[in-house]
């Protein structure tokens, strides 16, 4: 007996998928939330309480979606002696506890996800990989037949598995192989001879041997496959590969660079569209060579209780300022070092450029003395750097950036509330401690450009203004404000206008007007209304502002913590440009000792 066949999931791929089906002799019943594919299919079905068929298969973009359909009340096509087939690109973990779900109804299900594409979907040569018991399989084998090669991989979750491993290979190959015709281009070798060379050679793939020439070097880009469909791919099997204990560090850089060009790029980008992206990349030039790190801290004289760890990184090379890193309100030097999902904080990629950073953790955080605990730290983290999409906030949706979904639950809020730290009780002696600290480590590394996070541009504002000899810009990643600040039943008031600490002597500031100032706003952070204020605030006091506004530089879905987001080496980026062209020269700064 023939099977009849329910199918869902009229994208790319599932479209040819069901024409193959049909020219095999099945009936088939197919349904596609989308109008337009359900008339681009013939014998598709309007709702999918229409869809039936002895064997359902599902062509989805993601788990969520799947578990989604299952779940609806009205597919009365899954029902007890239906096989369920999850042929999308799917989380194995979500694959094994659907299986677990549908069995307890009496619903056998298989996962059998596809390599090849849309040609291969077309001639029905895709390759499959089965997962699940081989009797129900064998029960299915004549409809997966009739779609290509199919190969039984193990138990159910299996197929998926192999699939987000398949998938890795084709994003690692295919970043590789732009990143060398980069490289090949720039030393002037004609990118068609050097792959050429390549597909002769031991260092072929699929990627180099049939995408770069067919798609990136006539720069068609419509291979027919989504950036951000392989860009899931590729988180699936870092989740496997965290969940396993398998080390993938050269996956987790891979996936990371996916991620964030599949939040720039369009929603519909073809995947090899990323030789676009790379080639737009800001160079990051790595130096393989020794790093010196240095730990010490500075002393107060006036307060033998308070000091200020800091650790310096360089390279063998440096090249402009150094560039000292001031943490934010109740966070830590550690906020540079790395982000929340491990990946290389604005520390690290400064050296990578051959700058000297200084670290430090302000007096009472961090790694300095005096810790204040902080009071329901994990609350106040998710709600300044990630709310998520809770009723009780105001978050944007547009909030893209975030290494996680938010809220108090994220992994990723949860890893930076844990190092967080109360705000000192007394706010303006605790400025006045940091300013001072923060002059003695420039007086004794040099002239530096100052890059300080939220309240942690307080002490950057009174050292600037103190010492304008020894800092040779300033940046304010979305700086405490509005001017004259008052939470009550909080230590944070801002007196002095922008810090607790007295600022200027009188309405105009002295040192600050001869210091370069950049303020960095984020476009969906619950902080960034505060820039322009502080910017106007520091313009009417003489002080010469650029409000770089990062949506404006194409950067959006930036939320609070513009150094920890997954965006973070673009933002960076435009950050090194501006200090760049703006940061004063040692022949440019005023005379060694200048107070006010």
């Amino acid at each position: 007996m023939t099977l009849s066949i329910g199918f869902v999931g009229l994208g790319r791929m599932g479209r040819p998928m069901v024409a193959a089906l049909q020219r095999a002799g099945f009936s088939v019943s197919s349904y596609d939330r989308s109008p337009e594919a359900r008339s681009a299919t013939p014998g598709s079905v309007d709702t999918l309480a229409d869809v039936t068929g002895d064997v359902v298969v599902l062509m989805l973009p993601n788990s969520e979606i799947v578990e989604s359909v299952l779940a609806d009340p009205t597919f009365a096509a899954v029902r007890s002696g239906t096989v369920v087939i999850d042929m999308s690109s799917s989380e194995p973990a979500s694959t094994c506890r659907l299986g677990e779900q549908l069995a307890a109804v009496g619903v056998h299900y298989l996962d059998a996800p596809v390599s090849g594409g849309v040609p291969r979907a077309e001639n029905a040569s895709l390759t499959v990989m089965a997962g699940g018991p081989s009797d129900v399989l064998e029960r299915v084998r004549t409809v997966l037949d009739a779609l290509g090669t199919v190969t039984h991989v193990g138990e159910l979750g299996a197929g998926h598995a192999i699939k987000a491993c398949n998938n890795v290979l084709v994003g690692v190959t295919l970043l590789a192989s732009v990143e060398v015709l980069g490289i090949v281009r720039a030393f002037g070798v004609d990118p068609a001879v050097a792959f050429e060379v390549i597909n002769n050679s031991t260092g072929r793939s699929w990627s180099s041997e049939h995408k770069v020439p067919t798609f990136v070097l006539t720069e068609q880009y419509r291979s027919g496959f989504g950036l951000g469909l392989l860009a899931k791919d590729m988180g699936i099997a870092v989740g496997l590969a965290d969940g396993l204990g398998v080390e993938h560090e050269l996956l987790a850089s891979a996936t990371d660079m996916w991620r964030r060009a599949d939040a720039e790029l369009s929603g519909d980008a073809d995947h090899t569209s990323i030789a676009e992206w790379v080639a737009a990349q800001p160079v990051f030039v790595t130096r393989c060579v020794v790093t010196t790190v240095e730990q010490r801290w500075i002393l107060d004289p006036d307060h033998t209780d308070a000091a200020m760890f800091v650790e310096t990184r360089a390279l063998d090379f440096t090249r402009g300022p150094s560039v000292v890193l001031v943490h934010g309100g109740g966070g830590q030097g550690t906020d540079w070092g790395t982000t929340p999902d491990g990946r290389a904080g604005w520390a690290d990629l400064l050296v990578e450029q051959g700058f000297r950073v200084h670290v430090v953790d302000r007096p009472g955080h961090g790694r300095s003395p005096g810790r204040t605990p902080a009071p329901a730290a994990l609350a106040m983290t998710a709600r300044v750097f990630a709310p998520g999409a809770r009723p009780e906030h105001t978050h944007s949706p547009e909030h893209t950036q975030w290494p996680g979904p938010g809220g108090v639950d994220d992994l990723a809020v949860r890893i930076l509330a844990a190092s967080a730290t109360g705000l000192p009780a007394d706010l303006v002696a605790a400025q006045r401690v940091e300013a001072r600290l923060l002059g003695t480590l420039l007086e004794e590394i040099g002239p530096s450009a100052v890059v300080a996070h939220s309240l942690g541009a307080c002490a950057a504002w009174l050292v600037a203004e103190s010492r304008p000899d020894l800092v040779s810009a300033v940046v304010a990643l979305e700086p405490a404000g509005p001017p004259y600040l008052d939470m009550p039943g909080t230590p944070l008031r801002l007196p002095a206008g922008i810090t607790a600490a007295p600022l200027f002597h009188g309405a105009r500031a002295t040192g600050l007007t001869s210091v370069p100032v950049a303020i960095v706003e984020g476009d969906t952070s619950p902080m960034g209304a505060a820039c322009g204020p502080v910017a106007d605030f520091l313009r009417q006091a003489g002080v010469t502002v650029d409000h770089i506004v990062l949506a404006e530089r194409g950067l959006r879905g930036n939320g609070h913590g513009l150094a920890l987001e997954l965006n973070n080496r673009e933002v960076l980026g435009v950050v090194l440009d501006w200090i760049a062209a703006n940061a004063r020269t040692p022949s440019q700064l005023p005379e060694t000792g200048e107070h006010s």
